[in-house]
């Protein structure tokens, strides 16, 4: 098969899926939840709980506290809200025929999964991480009174994006995988919230897994010097993602629908 008849249809698919996010309110409605409900639950860290603590003689570093609760948070909210968005996009549209009479057109099954995996990828990306970002970074920036670093903060963003582009393929693979929608929330939301679990007492091992991340992105946005093996969940997440979207291509194109 060649590479023009492996895309064969994969710009009408991505404008379809393209039109299913920004054209309606769903763009809105996840950017507004995910906008002030990571910003007002930051606001409230930074602004409000020191001086509560001020005012029963503690003293608290709000930079520090804000940096972790975003960063702890972030990475585990947003994997759920990924998975939450992509449980039924491949499953739904089996069960309901769509997917056999989409494929029934002069349109190749690897487009199918690619328009489908680029628009929620752009869509997540914008809605719950780049547009709460930015509103995290103006509050961090307001909290300290002068511009906070850019770069540190941008790098533990693109940690976040790693981590979930790897949710987002996870969740398409088992798509395809089964038909359940129970088994897919079981292993995927079984391995966000058992990893974020397991990666503080299992140690080394944890390096081969994405779950460090959360850690590691905390670490750069804080100043914390990081051993270089720190790069190695980094630099396979990015493999396991890789092989985990190539093998849901593979497989997609050999189900029955």
């Amino acid at each position: 098969m060649t590479q023009t008849t492996r895309l064969l249809g994969f710009r009408n698919l991505l404008q379809r899926e393209n039109t299913a996010w920004w054209r309606g309110k769903r763009w809105l409605f996840w950017s507004g939840i995910s906008c002030v409900g990571m910003g007002g639950f930051l606001a409230l860290v930074l602004f409000v709980l020191p001086e509560i603590a001020l005012t029963r003689g503690e003293v608290v570093n709000p930079l520090e506290l804000g940096q972790q609760t975003f960063f702890g948070l972030s990475f585990m909210a947003v994997a759920v809200a990924t998975i939450i968005l992509t449980q039924d996009i491949v499953i739904g549209e089996k069960e309901s025929g769509t997917a056999a009479w989409v494929l029934s057109k002069p349109i190749s099954r690897s487009s199918y999964i690619l328009a489908k995996a680029a628009a929620y990828g752009l869509g997540i990306l914008v809605t719950l991480i780049a547009l709460p970002g930015l509103v995290a970074y103006i509050l961090f920036s307001l909290s300290e009174g002068s511009l906070y670093p850019a770069g540190p903060f941008a790098l533990g963003l693109f940690l976040l994006v790693l981590h979930t582009l790897f949710y987002l393929v996870l969740s398409v693979l088992m798509g395809i995988v089964t038909n359940n929608r129970m088994v897919l929330l079981g292993v995927a939301l079984g391995s966000i919230l058992g990893g974020m679990l397991l990666v503080q007492v299992a140690g080394p091992i944890m390096l081969v897994t994405p779950w460090p991340l959360s850690g590691i992105a905390l670490g750069l946005v804080s100043g914390t010097s990081l051993p270089l093996v720190m790069l190695v969940p980094v630099l396979l997440t990015v493999l396991f993602t890789l092989v985990m979207f190539t093998g849901a291509l593979k497989l997609f194109s050999q189900i029955d629908l």
